[in-house]
């Protein structure tokens, strides 16, 4: 059941960012849509084929067993995973792409041991990656953050 729901919520992110982006220069949309369809295809694969496995005696019985024992996931393991795959969307929205992206790996990072050093470097790796690649490189312009306004840059 967790598999299920965690590939539900994939395929419905992958939807988001492709509604989201359907309207925008082709430039810009490019790469967005290209990954977006692509998760839709691989999430889509990934719904199917929890809501349809195997029967059981055409499975080994090691696989008998791991599936048994995933379904009895306790629910303070499954609600971490979905929080960080939620909270990245509306972090983009509210502080930006580049901005919500990195802040997103600098806190994952020192939420889950790292150091405040190692934390840092990565979201200023991620953010450098960011610019270079897709503003600079590709020439993209991501829409304005919803806190824009309030933020004084």
């Amino acid at each position: 059941m967790t598999n299920l729901i965690h590939s539900s919520m994939a395929l419905m992110i992958f939807a988001v960012v492709v509604i989201l982006v359907w309207n925008y220069p082709p430039a810009a949309s490019r790469l967005l849509l290209v990954m977006g369809f692509l998760g839709i295809f691989l999430s889509s694969i990934l719904v199917l084929r929890e809501i349809r496995p195997l029967r059981k005696q055409d499975r080994p019985e090691d696989e008998k067993r791991v599936e048994d024992n995933r379904y009895n996931m306790p629910l303070n393991k499954v609600l971490p995973t979905t929080f960080w795959i939620v909270s990245i969307v509306p972090l983009v929205y509210l502080v930006g792409f580049t901005p919500g992206i990195s802040l997103y790996t600098l806190t994952y990072y020192k939420l889950h041991g790292g150091r405040w050093s190692s934390s840092i470097v990565a979201g200023l790796v991620i953010a450098a990656a960011i610019y270079f690649g897709f503003v600079q490189g590709m020439g993209l312009i991501f829409p304005r953050p919803l806190l824009l306004p309030f933020l004084r840059w």
